[in-house]
């Protein structure tokens, strides 16, 4: 029993912005669904970041893992944790945070607010942040539904600058109440530095609902 399309992806671009420019991931990776009460939902993901500046080199594959529970018909609890290889680095980061997901309106438009942080070697406390966006999701046939995505990284460190991602992406299942695969692309701009180079993502999630 779980609901479909996994969460929010906070995740870094590459070492210039572990240094201070953290950033969230373009794509959001799910749809507007809230799981239910007393429902979870388990997803997987992988996606990529490409630099958009000259060049367009590969920053970093990501790696995600997300649970998320039911707390009523309208609130969702999740969990995730998220480990990024960066392409110019033979040091992982790892990003884990807890947020909520509210339903506006049922499975087409739903509110998200997750918290988290990065670790390397330890906590990095200095990269605590919120992440609050909006999910939207229009059925495109029995069997595909097309969901759009916008949110925006505060973080609580001042020396640390602010993003804004946006992300669209298609869920594909034969049957999109037990398991779906999410492709998706997103884009994301620093809202501090116009110097900073905005990131591209792309990815997929696949979301398994046992219990369905």
């Amino acid at each position: 029993m779980i609901p479909r399309l996994l969460w929010q992806i906070p995740l870094v671009a590459g070492a210039s912005l572990i240094l201070g420019a953290w950033m969230p991931p373009a794509a959001s990776l799910q749809n507007a669904q809230v799981a239910g009460d007393e429902q979870i939902r388990i997803a997987g993901a992988w996606y990529g970041l490409k630099n958009t500046g000259e060049g367009g080199d590969k920053l970093a594959n990501a790696f995600t893992g997300l649970l998320g529970i039911g707390l009523s018909d309208q609130t969702e609890l999740q969990f995730r944790f998220d480990h990024f290889d960066f392409t110019d680095s033979d040091a992982g980061w790892d990003f884990v945070s807890v947020g909520a997901k509210v339903r506006l309106i049922e499975d087409r438009l739903a509110l998200v607010l997750p918290f988290g942080m990065y670790a390397h070697d330890g906590i990095e406390w200095s990269t605590a942040q919120i992440h609050p966006g909006a999910i939207g999701t229009l059925q495109a046939g029995q069997y595909a539904e097309i969901s759009a995505s916008g949110k925006v990284l505060f973080p609580f460190d001042q020396d640390n600058l602010i993003w804004l991602s946006l992300g669209i992406g298609v869920g594909l299942s034969t049957d999109l109440s037990r398991w779906s695969i999410l492709p998706e692309i997103g884009y994301s701009v620093c809202l501090d530095e116009s110097e900073v180079d905005p990131i591209f993502s792309y990815g997929f999630s696949f979301v398994f609902f046992p219990g369905r």
